[in-house]
């Protein structure tokens, strides 16, 4: 019997037994990972949950979470969860563990009722049947500009980014209906008052601009917006970018991040957005500093003038938010 299937036969049909785990074996470089990846993708989820291969890689992912909950550090009733399922079948490597995390009862729960929300629902069914499902931005507005938007704002602009395509040459005027963006957001697209907020939001990101760092010394404000038009009777909106946005949007070939339109979509903080494209488009590095005052000013949350409310509101927010809703995971140390 060869390696892969003896690794196989060893994690999938033995019964669970403390005694069976096997933390080294487990990790295994002598195995076809393909080969494994694809068994576990044809079996039930329910048995892959079962399995003993399942018992190990939870005990190990615990263990290496000092056996707390990696949002709240509660360490009653832990739970080993998939941030994603785009690597399942790979947990036994390093790829797919970055997608597991530990998570106690209560903030299990949490994540998952999230994900049954209608606007979530919603979501996901959009991104399975649009293509234009990715945010795709140059390094240059992520990593080395300013700018202050809303949540509401900020899912506005990156909404009507996903729905550029990977060929355009020029801006398109992009449109979507009230209700359809009403549902996206998980708000009543029949209540009169968010229909109005919508409306005076879209028409406040007329006037927001971002300030972009060229070079030394040098600094350009670009517009988000270069017109919004709402047509009442039809509930239509159309918005067209600004055209001095096109080098950080256009026709990116390098030193760009692409990440799911769902995972900033379902964020509540302002600040969580805006921490995630920058986290992201450092995933590369295992770790990043900032002066605690540069990264007020990249927030534009300079109000928070005590580090303990600037943790506490910003941060901490940011850490139970990018760490249960996105693809990536962090945490941060003074």
């Amino acid at each position: 019997m060869d390696k892969t299937s003896e690794y196989i036969k060893h994690f999938f049909y033995n019964e669970i037994d403390e005694l069976n785990v096997d933390l080294e074996f487990i990790f295994s470089k002598c195995i076809d990972n393909e080969k494994v990846a694809a068994y576990i993708n044809q079996i039930n989820y329910k048995v892959f949950l079962n399995s003993l291969y399942w018992k190990t890689i939870s005990i190990y992912v615990k263990q290496k979470a000092d056996n707390r909950c990696q949002l709240c550090s509660s360490q009653s009733c832990l739970n080993t969860h998939h941030r994603s399922y785009k690597n399942h079948g790979y947990e036994h490597t390093e790829i797919g563990l970055k997608d597991l995390v530990i998570l106690c009862d209560k903030c299990h729960n949490k994540f998952h009722n999230i994900l049954s929300s209608p606007a979530h629902r919603y979501l996901s069914n959009y991104i399975t049947n649009d293509r234009r499902y990715f945010v795709v931005k140059s390094n240059n507005i992520i990593q080395n500009c300013s700018y202050h938007l809303s949540t509401q704002e900020q899912k506005i602009i990156l909404y009507l980014i996903s729905k550029i395509k990977p060929t355009d040459k020029e801006f398109e005027s992009y449109s979507f209906s009230v209700v359809e963006f009403c549902n996206i957001y998980g708000i009543d697209s029949d209540n009169g008052t968010n229909y109005s907020n919508l409306k005076s939001t879209i028409k406040s990101l007329t006037s927001k601009s971002l300030l972009v760092k060229l070079k030394k010394n040098t600094q350009s404000l670009v517009r988000w917006i270069n017109k919004a038009k709402i047509t009442e009777n039809s509930g239509i909106v159309e918005i067209r970018l600004d055209d001095d946005m096109k080098p950080y949007l256009l026709e990116l070939k390098n030193n760009f991040t692409q990440y799911e339109l769902l995972y900033a979509l379902a964020m509540k903080s302002q600040y969580s957005i805006r921490l995630y494209e920058i986290l992201k488009s450092y995933e590369y590095k295992k770790s990043i500093i900032y002066e605690v005052d540069d990264l007020k000013q990249i927030l534009l949350a300079e109000n928070y003038t005590l580090f303990g409310d600037f943790k506490r509101r910003v941060i901490d927010v940011a850490i139970n938010e990018i760490n249960s809703l996105s693809d990536i995971w962090f945490g941060c140390q003074k």
